[in-house]
């Protein structure tokens, strides 16, 4: 799915730092899903980097 289009790293962390919340988060997760009848986390997982995923939870963890 993310590797039909350029993904840009940098862009999808400033996504998830504007999300701005945990319950922003399962918005986006539950829209996603909704759309798609997919689950976000795990097609993230399969299409970035363990290295990536780690950045894109520290930022999800800093978040109340």
């Amino acid at each position: 799915v993310w590797r039909d289009r350029l993904l840009d790293e940098n862009k999808l962390y400033g996504v998830f730092r504007n999300i701005g919340s945990k319950a922003g988060i399962s918005q986006v997760a539950e829209k996603y899903y909704n759309t798609r009848q997919k689950d976000l986390l795990s097609e993230l997982k399969d299409e970035l980097s363990p290295e990536y995923m780690g950045t894109i939870s520290q930022i999800i963890s800093t978040y109340a």
